[in-house]
């Protein structure tokens, strides 16, 4: 009978069907709510129906939130309707009865503040897959439907298909565009929690920071990780490694995923299945730089998050820097990268180097954001320039140094900041219309403010004008080290430095406090 209609018998369509057996449904192999399933024999028969029979339903689902397969056991069937928010490449791995398969995976999220790991087996892999891996590429965000998804505990808790899951992407119900609605208005700045974590960061909770308060409040220097969401740009990919090669094989059900080296005989051995393979699998691995209005910090990006950044996978751009040879299709990709909004989650940890303590952040998970959205402008420290010009492109300093664009900003000119979309100003800025943080008054800047001027000259006799990161007339001819009249901040004879100017202190490594080298030589 199988022979017989498997070729016949297509989803989605609708069929007369006589003959065969029906019997009560043996719910130890039948997953459905169905109570009678229908035996078929050689006294069946069926036939297509050519009209279009608008009653019977395509499918029936009994859909759950993500939230509630937390107290779900594993191998319960599901269904499930969620936005799938970033889809992996599809690697081949190596199952424990030596046969091969296809796997990929993909992020699902919903309503219920919770996210998933859904894993696609077989074919499904280059059809349903390979389709929603292209949208989320193009910026494209699908909904998916699952029917008969299967619940697994490993590294928290994750869906798998089986031979009888169905996968409908955006289906014509109502939940699915309710759901899109709720998506696109606020689901995509909503931090979920997700259920298929790390075993190391399970019931970890990401707490919203800024960039600045990674530093400002120690994070990662106690004995456990913090775990925290920002939402930034990278602002800078390093390109001198950006991938290594990765063991495909399954241990325990686990990928290996440890680096593997070449052979020289087209074979690739890794070091922790002490085992050599002909695969390896190409995973993103690169430092960057992450940015917010409040700072800049380095990151590392691992696979699924590196895979979201870049928008291909790794071995794709492997094949185009190392065997294309294409440079300017490698650049233009890694350029298109930089600048883009995201919803980053990083672990945050002190690490040991060398007997040498420092914190390093990583980035566990990204979700780019519409960036022609309001809630999240990109901001192009150039822009910023021209807000601060005097109408020739030059923006305040202290001798030509421009200063810290965020700096020069206080409570009171937030309101003066212009709105910028897709890091460009939407008008060419005056001086004329921004008021001097010094005197309040308008048609000049900080740095050319008549009234600081008479007095900074008045105070100290020196023929120079206030720095551009004083706040007031009053406290602009202070040292913003010592606190103190008659110096620069560079010149404080109260603070040594390893490149200062102070006669007396210059001569001082400032790792050793001893004289005779420059700190980079420091023997100690």
């Amino acid at each position: 009978m199988v022979a017989q209609f498997s070729d016949q018998l297509v989803v989605g369509n609708v069929y007369f069907i006589s003959g065969g057996l029906l019997e009560p449904a043996q719910k130890l192999f039948n997953h459905l709510n169905n109570a009678y399933e229908l035996i078929l024999d050689s006294s069946t028969s069926i036939e297509i129906c050519s009209s279009d029979d608008s009653d019977i339903p395509w499918q029936q689902y009994n859909f759950q939130h993500i939230s509630e397969i937390v107290s779900m056991e594993s191998g319960f069937m599901v269904d499930l309707l969620g936005v799938v928010t970033s889809v992996s490449p599809s690697v081949i791995i190596m199952r424990k009865d030596g046969t091969e398969t296809q796997k990929r995976t993909l992020q699902l999220k919903d309503m219920s503040g919770c996210s998933v790991e859904i894993t696609l087996w077989g074919s499904v892999c280059n059809a349903e897959g390979q389709q929603l891996h292209s949208m989320c590429i193009s910026g494209s965000n699908p909904i998916l439907a699952l029917k008969g998804g299967r619940i697994c505990e490993f590294n928290g808790k994750t869906v798998g298909t089986v031979s009888s899951s169905l996968l409908k992407i955006n289906p014509d119900l109502p939940d699915a565009e309710k759901l899109m609605q709720w998506y696109i208005t606020e689901g995509k700045l909503v931090v979920c929690t997700s259920l298929s974590q790390d075993i190391s960061s399970v019931g970890k909770m990401y707490m919203r920071k800024t960039v600045a308060q990674i530093k400002d409040e120690n994070l990662g220097r106690s004995d456990q990780p913090d775990w925290v969401t920002v939402e930034a740009t990278i602002s800078h990919i390093k390109t001198e490694k950006f991938s290594y090669p990765a063991c495909t094989r399954e241990v325990n059900g686990k990928r290996c995923n440890r680096k593997v080296t070449n052979n020289g005989d087209g074979m690739w051995h890794c070091p922790k299945c002490q085992q050599s393979s002909q695969n390896c699998e190409y995973r993103h691995l690169f430092q960057c730089k992450i940015q917010d209005h409040t700072g800049t910090t380095n990151a590392t990006a691992f696979q699924e998050a590196g895979q979201e950044i870049i928008g291909i996978s790794a071995e794709e751009l492997f094949m185009i820097k190392n065997v294309d040879l294409d440079d300017a299709r490698f650049a233009e990709i890694i350029h298109g990268a930089c600048y883009q909004q995201f919803l980053l989650k990083l672990k945050v940890m002190e690490e040991t180097f060398g007997d040498e303590p420092r914190v390093e952040v990583s980035i566990m998970k990204a979700e780019r954001l519409d960036h022609t959205s309001n809630k999240s402008r990109i901001f192009d420290l150039g822009a910023f320039d021209g807000l601060w010009a005097d109408g020739q492109g030059s923006a305040p300093g202290v001798n030509g140094v421009a200063t810290a664009v965020n700096a020069g900003f206080t409570n009171s000119d937030a309101g003066r900041q212009a709105k910028v979309s897709g890091g460009m100003p939407n008008a060419a800025p005056s001086a004329a219309r921004y008021a001097c943080s010094t005197c309040g008054s308008t048609g000049h800047n900080v740095q050319n403010c008549p009234a600081a001027m008479d007095i900074q000259l008045a105070a100290t006799g020196w023929g120079f004008t206030p720095s551009s990161y004083g706040s007031s007339a009053s406290d602009a001819r202070l040292c913003c080290k010592c606190n103190q009249l008659g110096h620069w901040a560079r010149d404080c004879p109260g603070q040594a430095t390893s490149y200062g100017s102070s006669a007396s202190k210059a001569q001082l490594c400032c790792k050793c406090n001893q004289p005779g080298h420059w700190a980079r030589d420091c023997p100690v």
